[in-house]
């Protein structure tokens, strides 16, 4: 007669509760970022029909009802088509195959349009997007929309003080340029920091525009001007 297994209890007890917390773990990463992006969609979704009409006119390959539509929903002038405008017509759908020259046409009017709108939770919701859309060449453009807009809302100003520290460079570079044209004295403290980061190594190129900006408003050259700059006038 063989003489019986021995099974080691405590080790396979041990290896099935660590492979049911582990898929127990893996459960609740995909219910927790499925909720994150359940939330994220609902706080910039665009109305269904919009989402619809702009499909649609983008499946026939019409442009020309693409600009219409954004003319259409940008008199309506509230929030609600702010987000037809820049989740709808500036979307997935519309954007994605488009390259740069290609999509050209569509953000400069989309740009003009949001520009018509006057709602102050309308443009709450573009200088949201600055942040916000995943498109980048939606948020270069929308940098446009706060340069123009500078001087009349607080919030086009905090929406290019953002885009200084954008991941994408096209981004954060169009920003630098506007700061040092309207010479920024708030965006400062973040253009120090886009130069101190890369000091004594290799300069790109948004590190050399920004040492520019801060030469510029500041009117100092060395970083020890530059924080007694801040020191003094923030």
């Amino acid at each position: 007669m063989q003489p019986m297994p021995v099974i080691n209890v405590h080790h396979s007890l041990r290896a099935r509760l660590t492979r049911a917390a582990g898929l127990a773990c893996a459960a609740l990463l995909l219910v927790s970022a499925t909720a994150g992006f359940v939330h994220a969609a609902r706080k910039a979704a665009p109305p269904a029909q919009a989402v619809k009409e702009f499909a649609a006119a983008k499946a026939s390959g019409d442009v020309a009802a693409i600009l219409t539509l954004y003319d259409q929903y940008a008199a309506q002038d509230d929030k609600s088509a702010a987000l037809a405008v820049l989740y709808a017509g500036l979307g997935e759908t519309v954007l994605q195959d488009l390259d740069d020259q290609q999509a050209r046409p569509l953000l400069d009017a989309a740009e003009t349009a949001l520009l018509n709108m006057t709602d102050k939770f309308a443009r709450k919701e573009i200088y949201k997007a600055v942040r916000r859309h995943l498109d980048w060449r939606v948020r270069a453009m929308l940098l446009n929309v706060a340069r123009i807009r500078y001087h009349e809302e607080k919030r086009a100003e905090k929406a290019i003080l953002i885009a200084l520290t954008d991941h994408v460079d096209a981004v954060a570079i169009r920003a630098v340029e506007i700061a040092i044209e309207l010479e920024i004295k708030r965006a400062v403290p973040k253009l120090i920091k886009l130069v101190m980061d890369k000091w004594g190594q290799h300069v790109g190129v948004g590190a050399a525009k920004a040492k520019v900006a801060l030469e510029q408003i500041t009117g100092h050259t060395k970083p020890t001007a530059w924080y007694e700059w801040v020191s003094q006038n923030l």
